[in-house]
């Protein structure tokens, strides 16, 4: 399975999620950490790869994947 793990670059946002990243790693799938530059230390010093914003396009993974429902923002 592909996870994306998508958080405020804030330290008390990130830090919860991240072992919830690491379970879904140490059961063999692959996880995504889409945050920002202030989240680099708590996820790096557990591991684990972060990519900045610019980096990842969370959207377009999304609609590539058609069994994930994917809610457009109203306008």
């Amino acid at each position: 399975m592909r996870v994306i793990v998508n958080c405020v670059p804030q330290t008390g946002h990130i830090m919860p999620l991240l072992p919830l990243a690491q379970a879904f790693i140490a059961r063999g799938d692959e996880v995504l950490i889409d945050s920002g530059a202030n989240a680099a230390d708590a996820v790096s010093s557990r591991e684990l790869s972060i990519l900045a914003p610019t980096q990842l396009d969370t959207t377009a993974i999304l609609k590539s994947e058609p069994e994930i429902p994917l809610c457009e923002p109203d306008h």
